[in-house]
């Protein structure tokens, strides 16, 4: 029978007691720990369970428990991200850490030995009436005090435990639990009248937050802060200014309470949640990694706030296989995706025509012709008629047409093709909008005989000549070389619609497969994945299959059962463990379960 073992030093809390009884419903043996020292820990370690929740002990967080981790380095540790970062309770710490994540805003904070400092700070406009001072070590907002004036300022005292912090206008903040790199759900909080703080512990009201722009901002900050410190489970709480519509994160909460709050207030049961985790995580030492991936994946699509993550994997994993169950969920979100109503469809292709974001870890030269071409608010466009047809058998070009885009979209195509370079560095949406504009004209002969398909050959000198001065690391020129060559096949195929055909594929195979031989820890996952999706898809059985197979399979994520780029020399991406898209887990994922199987004839 398996065995969880919870690191608790309180053995009848609230908390522990219900993971026991869901525990029980899964014929799960259960046991409750706590460390007083550090010299137990050697002898009881031997005993613990097949999975180990670590929610708090007595042990001394900066040096026992830390001392304490090697002892557990070959066991299953939910958390085991406390012993490694002892200071991860720390509000200083945090937030030092979270300003480094790209697109989530972190609130500055400050620490001061004496009064004369904080009064300089106030001075110099780094603090402004009211601020905030807190415990830098605490939760439930204890000791949190709101400064309004020098008078109140002049008055405190006990500068060595607290930080400081500007006071953000607020209508009440966010909780949000995440799971595995899954967010279970969100909770909104509203201080009571004439409190500062949306704890409910002080009073606060809560309410499921359910508005969908709100929840893709939570999701997203969330999910990175989570990733950042490799937490399977935990939650963030989540600030807005009123004034300027601006999120914050305000903390994270490493052993977070749920009963009284979260779960009274969403209804989840978050105590089976956790057990069922913790048997997904066990899984790794009796099943494939094929079977866990899928599980895993399958489990979390019931919590992809975002319509368009299910929609990416739902669509590649039907038109790949043809499993109608796979069907049978797009046609879930078929509305979400194109609209219920013609009107419905125009606005969506409308809000893409007016999207401008250029990726912020784009190289300034493939920034360059981003903005300068800027395919992809058509290739949005493009991806809807094509997926309109393969999956849901309806024409919406006729919607397009009501555009008046025609003439610019082939106008661009004229610009781009005369532009060889902008090609390369483009690379997947440059190709991708030449074959699906191609696509969009197949009813349109004369439209459609403009559009130049690219051949082998051509492809392949393309990407021969891929150099660059501004470029000087031969990995990001791998990268782009690859996912021209793979997209050439890929959008030839229609997006895994059909088999391409040009007899000229198996040669750009070959030639990436000597790329990825002779370059092999420099080419990450995903590239190695599609290059399988690619050889499959032209009845081609690379010698490297098994060995990419090999690397995805020791590829698992420490939080969860999805694959991240592990093996390969590659930048360190502080977010690698997050589930969700920009980072691509999801997107490796599912190429990794596509290239186990064979493409549907």
């Amino acid at each position: 029978m398996l065995k969880l073992s919870i690191i608790s030093k309180d053995q009848n809390a609230s908390h522990v007691k219900a993971i026991t009884k869901a525990a029980k419903l899964h014929n799960l043996k259960t046991e409750v720990v706590n460390f007083k020292s550090i010299n137990e820990i050697k002898q009881e370690t031997i005993s613990l369970g097949d999975v180990i929740y670590w929610r708090t002990s007595s042990l001394d967080i900066k040096s026992e428990r830390t001392a304490s981790y090697l002892e557990f380095n070959n066991k299953l540790v939910i958390n085991k991200s406390l012993f490694e970062n002892p200071y991860i309770t720390h509000k200083l710490y945090q937030q030092a850490v979270v300003d480094k994540i790209s697109q989530v805003h972190a609130i500055p904070t400050y620490r001061f030995r004496n009064q004369k400092q904080l009064e300089q700070a106030v001075e110099q406009n780094l603090l402004n009436y009211p601020f905030i001072a807190k415990p830098n070590f605490s939760a439930h907002g204890v000791g949190v005090k709101l400064i309004k004036n020098s008078r109140e300022m002049r008055s405190f005292r006990n500068y060595k435990e607290y930080i400081f912090q500007n006071y953000i206008s607020n209508h009440g903040d966010w909780r949000v639990l995440v799971m595995g790199g899954r967010v279970l759900g969100v909770m909104k909080r509203i201080a009571r009248r004439g409190s500062i703080l949306n704890n409910i512990s002080r009073g606060a009201s809560s309410k499921t937050e359910t508005d969908p722009e709100i929840l893709s901002q939570l999701v997203n900050i969330a999910s990175s802060v989570s990733a950042a410190f490799n937490l399977n489970f935990c939650a963030v709480d989540i600030i807005r200014n009123d004034r300027t519509g601006k999120y914050y994160f305000l903390e994270i909460n490493t052993a977070p309470e749920w009963l009284g709050g979260f779960q009274a207030t969403t209804g989840i049961n978050v105590a089976k949640e956790l057990v069922g985790y913790c048997l997904e995580m066990s899984q790794r030492k009796s099943q494939k990694t094929t079977e866990i991936v899928k599980a895993y994946y399958e489990k979390s699509f019931n919590y992809l706030f975002n319509f368009k993550e299910k929609f990416h994997y739902l669509s590649r994993m039907y038109l790949w296989s043809g499993d109608s169950k796979y069907y049978k969920k797009l046609q879930d979100i078929r509305d979400d995706y194109i609209g219920k109503t013609k009107s419905d469809t125009k606005k969506i292709f409308q809000n893409l025509l007016n999207e401008d974001i250029v990726p912020v870890t784009y190289t300034k030269e493939r920034r360059h012709y981003y903005k300068k071409y800027n395919v992809n608010k058509y290739n949005g466009i493009l991806f809807k008629v094509l997926f309109a047809e393969t999956i849901y058998k309806c024409n919406l070009r006729p919607i397009v047409k009501t555009l008046g885009i025609d003439k610019k979209m082939i106008s661009l195509y004229e610009d781009l093709r005369r532009d060889e370079h902008a090609i390369q560095f483009l690379s997947t949406h440059a190709i991708n909008f030449i074959y699906l504009l191609h696509n969009y004209f197949k009813d349109d002969s004369e439209h459609q005989s403009k559009i130049k398909l690219f051949s082998a050959n051509y492809a392949i000198d393309l990407a021969e000549r891929l150099v660059s001065s501004k470029i000087s690391q031969t990995k990001q020129l791998l990268r782009l070389k690859v996912y021209l060559l793979t997209h050439k096949i890929i959008g030839e195929s229609l997006f895994y619609h059909q088999k391409p055909t040009d007899s000229g594929n198996k040669k750009i195979i070959k030639y990436i497969e000597r790329l990825i031989y002779s370059n092999y820890f420099s080419i990450n996952l995903d590239l190695k994945l599609e290059f399988l999706i690619c050889a499959s898809l032209c009845d081609y059985h690379s010698k490297l299959k098994s060995i990419i197979h090999e690397e995805a399979e020791n590829s698992l994520s420490y939080i969860g059962n999805f694959l991240i780029d592990i093996c390969n020399n590659l930048n360190k991406y502080p977010l690698k463990n997050r589930l969700i898209q920009p980072i691509q887990c999801e997107h490796r994922s599912v190429l990794y379960l596509m290239s186990t199987k064979p493409f549907k004839e």
